[in-house]
């Protein structure tokens, strides 16, 4: 039974904030209903009026022509955007029964989904690099690489739709590599009152409830709510696991004037995972894979992974006579978590070791955005400006004790119960990351003529890192900084007509390196996207098409300096800038709605990382993690006649191989060497959904519908190899009110 763990995680999510929305969006005469309108009449939304005009809930599309500013700083539409940009909708989530970002990065166009070295430390990868800035609301926020392990999983029960933008983002973030950037638009209320009740069952044995109700507050409208409650409970997909999550998320928004907004939201999430696998599965010390399977324990029995996260939000928006537009934005994150949990080693006998500890960390994250944006007229023309200055601090300490390491007797076995419960000791270290990122940035879109448009912008970036360690009383500490570093950004559009676009661009964006030369600190990697495509509205708009060509570069990666010796002081070596990486490809997408009853989103990607420059030319770069092609399809259709109220779908997404060759050996494979071999593989879904009447409906998905294995993640001999969720399915039921 999954009821009472349900009830303890929203209890334990409660929140001031959280309660006083639900008494004020529950409470029958505070929806400012018409004192002259029966109190009992029922209220059924086909369709929905949100106060924010960009939202996708209640349109039923799997494409928006609204604009956002996650790429330039401008309100810019995907078409009017020189690079290429996906949403995935709050339609599309529905249809595939997506409920966490990792899922939504798995069926984005262009982007893979992998486990870092821990269950869910997600690391999601484009154009051959792991992307490092995700946005919320269009602020830029830094994802430390142990922050993973902090911050339950992004539950998409608040959020209305993701924005990805491919290619170099620097010009928002200042740092960061040339891959991608997600960008995640919460929930807002509605200019209506609406609810919602979801159940849902998996054949794993868990059940998620998902409460969601918005609407005005006052009899003017101009206060307004929104409040959303989600708990999932019971059995994880693999063997020895249960799962317990809970999300509690309030938002108030009030028009002080007819042309100023302010929004004040609080999020509080919590995730308990018993049976955790930290270090994922191993396999045997030359990269084979051992009998395993999806349902296969790592993990021992008593490993776990406890996480909370609480976010404030505070928006406010201006709208100057004028035309000009004053926003600002503040994000504050705290997460912590207690973990038990290990990963594997073997050393140069070939015997496997489970080695962990028992963690505490915290995480927190401030990140801001003030925006002033609007237009001028020069030379007859109306041109689009804004500037900004944005920022954020991220912190992110652990600390350990009571290690442990125990012998794996047989590694062909997986074994949960193997070990007992370790024993305490007096070992503790700890480590503790400061990184500070901001800057200040303008764009501009010049109108040239009126189908030719010149984007231009520039960013100054001040960035700086500290980071301390320590191991049993010995400490160590280094930091770096960047200062007044410059990032331009460069694009033309030109509208062929009504239908068609072109267009191409350069962008960049920078990573600072800690690596000493003989000057000191060596220059950042700094990271460069070329891309030229076209961008189609067929359909009335109703259907988008996108195709690019790209060329990412990263170039300036530290390497050792073959002339130059003591740059960190006696007996240590120097570094120069000397690495390129190069990643060439193509991408082509189509999405939205053929007619009023098809959706599709359909994208296939290729792109080819390899080292140009360096110690390692010629060679593949991040060939366990960036597959060459990528192919995704999911679509729906909506049946008529005596199958009306019917819709079915399927879904595919196919990668091609991946693989990892190490000839002279890890740390975990004990100085073996190594090759790890995943080959092409797809994964197909099918739904179908039947709506009972015009408020109530039940959908049925199967994932992974021919039960395929395959490894989701590989890395190493002792860790970071995941084996990809087995077939299951998710019966639910929606009831709108």
């Amino acid at each position: 039974m999954v009821a009472n763990p349900i009830r303890r995680q929203l209890a334990g999510c409660a929140s001031p904030l959280a309660l006083a929305l639900v008494g004020a969006l529950a409470a029958p005469a505070a929806w400012a209903q018409d004192s002259d309108a029966a109190p009992d009449a029922p209220v059924v939304l086909n369709t929905v009026t949100l106060s924010g005009d960009a939202a996708t809930e209640g349109t039923g599309s799997y494409t928006t022509q609204a604009a956002s500013g996650t790429a330039a700083g401008l309100d810019l539409t995907a078409r009017e955007t020189p690079q290429s940009v996906s949403v995935m909708t709050s339609q599309q989530m529905q249809d595939q029964g997506i409920t966490t970002l990792n899922q939504v990065v798995d069926w984005t166009p262009g982007l893979t989904a992998q486990q870092g070295n821990g269950e869910f430390r997600w690391i999601f990868y484009a154009r051959g690099s792991a992307v490092e800035n995700q946005q919320f609301d269009g602020v830029p926020n830094y994802v430390h690489y142990y922050s993973r392990d902090v911050n339950p999983q992004e539950d998409m029960a608040m959020f209305d739709r993701v924005e990805v933008v491919r290619g170099a983002t620097g010009l928002l973030e200042g740092t960061g590599s040339p891959s991608a950037s997600i960008n995640l638009v919460r929930k807002m209320p509605t200019a209506e009152r609406q609810s919602s009740v979801e159940v849902e069952a998996s054949s794993f044995g868990n059940g998620r409830l998902t409460y969601d109700t918005s609407g005005p507050i006052t009899a003017d409208g101009r206060l307004r709510g929104r409040f959303v409650a989600s708990a999932l409970a019971g059995n994880g997909f693999r063997d020895y696991m249960t799962d317990e999550r809970g999300l509690l998320y309030g938002v108030l928004e009030y028009d002080l004037t007819d042309s100023t907004t302010i929004s004040a939201a609080l999020s509080h999430g919590k995730e308990k995972i018993d049976g955790y696998s930290w270090g994922g599965i191993w396999t045997a010390r030359d990269g084979s894979f051992y009998d395993f399977d999806s349902s296969t324990a790592s993990a021992a029995e008593w490993e776990y992974s406890d996480r909370e996260q609480t976010v404030g939000y505070l928006d406010l928006r201006h709208q100057f006579d004028n035309g000009w537009q004053l926003t600002a934005k503040l994000r504050r994150s705290n997460g912590m978590v207690d973990m038990l949990s290990s990963y594997m080693w073997y050393d140069t006998t070939g015997t496997l070791y489970r080695d962990g500890a028992l963690f505490h960390y915290v995480s927190q994250t401030n990140s801001g955005d003030l925006r002033l944006s609007g237009q001028v007229t020069l030379f007859g023309r109306e041109h689009d400006l804004v500037f900004g200055v944005n920022g954020n601090r991220d912190r992110t300490r652990y600390d350990g004790k009571n290690p442990y390491a125990y012998v794996i007797a047989d590694p062909s076995v997986a074994d949960p119960n193997e070990h007992p419960y370790p024993a305490a000791n007096d070992v503790t270290y700890f480590g503790d990351m400061v990184s500070r990122n901001y800057g200040l940035y303008g764009s501009a879109r010049w109108s040239l003529a009126e189908n030719v448009k010149l984007i231009t912008g520039a960013r100054v970036s001040w960035y700086e890192a500290q980071n301390e360690s320590g191991y049993a009383g010995s400490n160590s500490s280094d930091g770096y900084k960047v200062d007044a570093e410059v990032t331009p950004y460069v694009g033309l559009v030109y509208d062929v007509n009504d239908t068609w676009t072109v267009y191409g661009s350069f962008t960049e964006i920078f990573t600072p390196q800690s690596a000493l030369g003989v000057d000191g600190l060596i220059d950042p990697v700094y990271g460069k996207n070329f891309e030229v495509g076209a961008k189609a509205a067929l359909l009335d708009g109703g259907l988008t098409f996108a195709a690019a060509a790209f060329q990412t570069d990263q170039d300036g990666l530290a390497e050792d300096d073959p002339d130059n010796t003591g740059c960190g002081g006696p007996g240590t070596g120097c570094s120069i800038n000397a690495g390129l990486i190069r990643t060439r490809g193509a991408e082509f997408e189509l999405s939205g709605a053929v007619n009023d009853r098809w959706n599709v989103a359909a994208s296939y990607t290729y792109a080819h990382a390899e080292y140009e420059e360096g110690e390692n030319a010629g060679q593949r770069y991040n060939t366990g993690t960036a597959p060459l092609h990528l192919v995704k399809l999911n679509t729906t259709y909506r049946l008529a006649g005596a199958l009306e109220g019917l819709t079915v779908g399927g879904a595919l997404r196919y990668q091609s191989r991946t693989y990892q060759d190490n000839p002279d050996g890890s740390f975990d494979s004990g100085g073996a060497p190594y090759a790890m071999r995943q080959g092409g593989f797809v994964v197909a879904d099918v739904m179908a959904r039947y709506e009972l009447s015009e408020a109530t409906a039940v959908q049925l998905n199967v994932n992974n519908l021919f039960d395929k294995q395959y490894y989701s993640a590989i890395a190493s001999p002792g860790y970071g190899n995941f084996i990809g969720q087995g077939r299951n399915a998710t019966l639910t039921l929606v009831h709108r009110f």
